[in-house]
């Protein structure tokens, strides 16, 4: 049996077909429809690929875990790029010299 997508990123437009004002996306009071976020990872992916990101290559991503992660890690998976994910971390702490 074929797979249905080759990617996860297909999901994201078959779903954009089928339902497209069906919530994919949900943060608070905010919901971005399939078929937005069909566009919005659609853009993202030309804009990589005008970046020089190519199939197999590693990307770091270091976002915290929001909408724009989930657009530039679907981003990404469309171009066949390899997302890697990074922790988040402020900057490094101040350190503390003992008194003299």
């Amino acid at each position: 049996m074929a797979p249905l997508f080759s990617n996860l990123s297909d999901a994201i437009f078959h779903w954009a077909r089928e339902r497209p004002e069906a919530a994919a996306i949900r943060e608070g009071e905010t919901a971005i429809s399939y078929r937005e976020l069909a566009i919005m990872v659609g853009r993202a992916a030309t804009h990589l690929r005008d970046l020089g990101v190519k199939p197999g290559e590693l990307v770091a991503l270091t976002l915290p875990p929001n909408a724009p992660h989930l657009i530039l890690l679907f981003a990404l998976l469309r171009l066949g790029a390899i997302p890697v994910d990074t922790p988040l971390r402020g900057p490094a702490p101040i350190p503390r010299w003992p008194r003299c």
